[in-house]
């Protein structure tokens, strides 16, 4: 039987599991029930009773008896998908945490595990800040890994990040007793020369060289031309420059492949060389370029002729985009709702507006308009649910605007009582868009919100919250209960003791 330290050391223990040993493992559970001591000693002496555990509740709850190095190419996110997982993130929300595996036994998400749905919602519906880091946020990681510790979901919130990327950033570079900055020749030595002795065991390898975690190290030791010596150093000649622009025309930016078809330059010199990046006639610098909003509405119109036929569409109306650029930027597009780098939003045409109204009346069943099914249509490419149901309650559906009447706040609270939170429903009556129904509402007319002058002592927990969590409004309304968003953030712009405060933090 191999023991947990014993586990991590060997390399070939960690492998993937096959077909037949998933077979083997369900048909022992058979014979001699939940005794995984002997299984391990007599069938898989190279696996952990952890390791057989937990296995076996996953091969129950669903996983594929398939091998996972087969069906490691996971299926692209549908639309479809990623509404019913938002609506079960909010049903199996309890005390600010999300249960994915009460979510994955549901069953409504096959081929999925628990940590792909949590790394899909925390990375990608959630809509997380992405980018470089800037000083003020580094600082506050720091400040918050020591006031929570190691709870990565929770400094989520917070800083608006994904907890996987928190993670990787902070054991990357402020976790204790780590080293920043250039490799001494001494490691580079060290690196050299042990990985050919330990057989690429990373464990020893990063004992050997402390201070320096395990990514740094493999990323030096495949990308350094001190440690790998058939890789130039300095700048790249003629040659190298011909068959990198070929090589990206098949490849695309798989710098791996690139590296590979140059021979004498690393993954990381092929992508971050300034001799390519600085090339204006480079392929490089063409796709690297800003989409504007006359591509996108090309895009989108060779969809609908062409369908996912990307290198047809590349070849006849993007020559200086390549294939996998206008794939992503679809599926970005698509995801976000018709964002596009987060500034400019899709314009709506009159010929959508009019195809909006007509689907709504096909698709409306006792005054309940089915969202989804007019989404899964297909006619609106680059919308998300959320966007057909405002354009039509805030534009088509001509509902009121402007300021509140006495009469109108006094309805609105009748019809709460009756009907509930059921905006849609409040709005047919109230003709006016259930977005602004359900702010004006929360933020003047529910139960239990104060009116009165703000205190001293509301004044110093808004200006103690206002330097920790910043503009993140939802978590400074837990602080102060009574007052509501609009009353917090318009204080915190009125006030300049406040704002200098936190001018002074950010």
């Amino acid at each position: 039987m191999v023991t947990s330290q014993e586990y991590h050391k060997i390399p070939s223990l960690r492998y993937h599991w096959t077909s037949e040993e998933k077979q083997t493992l369900i048909e022992l559970y058979k014979k001699y029930g939940s005794n995984w001591k002997l299984i391990s000693q007599k069938y898989f002496q190279s696996r952990t009773i952890q390791a057989l555990r937990s296995k076996f509740y996953s091969l129950s709850t669903g996983e594929s008896i398939v091998d996972d190095r087969l069906t490691k190419k996971a299926q692209k996110w549908t639309l479809r998908e990623d509404e019913e997982l938002q609506l079960a993130a909010k049903k199996y929300l309890i005390h600010g945490k999300i249960n994915w595996r009460s979510i994955f036994l549901t069953g409504c998400f096959p081929k999925r595990s628990a940590k792909s749905l949590a790394n899909r919602y925390h990375g990608v519906l959630t809509k997380p800040k992405r980018g470089p880091w800037s000083r003020n946020e580094d600082e506050q990681l720091r400040n918050l890994v020591q006031t929570h510790g190691e709870k990565w979901t929770k400094i989520s919130h917070i800083l608006q990040r994904p907890p996987k990327l928190i993670r990787q950033k902070y054991i990357r570079y402020f976790a204790p007793g780590i080293k920043i900055g250039r490799w001494t020749p001494e490691e580079f030595k060290i690196l050299a020369e042990e990985v050919g002795n330990l057989n690429e065991n990373w464990n020893e390898i990063q004992e050997l060289i402390p201070g320096r975690p395990l990514s740094d190290i493999k990323r030096t030791y495949y990308n350094s031309p001190k440690v790998q010596r058939k890789f130039n150093s300095g700048k790249w000649n003629d040659i190298e420059i011909n068959t990198l622009n070929e090589a990206f025309k098949r490849f695309g930016k798989n710098l791996h492949k690139l590296s590979e078809a140059v021979i004498t330059r690393s993954p990381k010199q092929s992508g971050d060389s300034p001799e390519i990046l600085g090339n204006r006639n480079n392929a490089f610098s063409r796709v690297n370029q800003r989409w504007s909003l006359e591509e996108i509405k090309v895009l989108f119109e060779a969809y609908k002729v062409f369908g996912p036929k990307w290198e047809l569409i590349s070849q006849k109306q993007f020559p200086l985009r390549i294939a996998g650029s206008l794939k992503d930027k679809w599926y970005d597009l698509r995801a976000n709702g018709g964002i596009i780098n987060q500034k400019f939003i899709l314009t709506w045409a009159p010929e959508e507006d009019k195809e909006l109204y007509i689907a709504v009346i096909q698709h409306s069943f006792n005054k309940k308009v089915d969202w989804k099914a007019i989404l899964f249509t297909g006619r609106f490419p680059g919308r998300s649910n959320q966007d057909l149901c405002n354009r039509y309650y805030n534009v088509l559906a001509q509902s009121k605007r402007g300021p509140w009447t006495k009469e109108e706040d006094e309805k609105l609270l009748s019809l709460a009582q009756s009907h509930g939170k059921r905006w849609t429903e409040i709005s047919h009556s109230l003709q006016r868009p259930a977005c602004s129904i359900q702010s004006h509402y929360n933020n003047f007319l529910a139960p239990g919100i104060k009116k009165s002058r703000w205190t001293n002592e509301e004044f110093h927990q808004l200006a103690k919250a206002f330097q920790v969590h910043g503009e993140n409004w939802e978590q400074i309304q837990q602080l102060l209960p009574g007052r509501s968003l609009h009353q917090i953030r318009c204080y915190c712009r009125r006030s300049p003791k406040i704002q200098i405060k936190g001018k002074q933090t950010q």
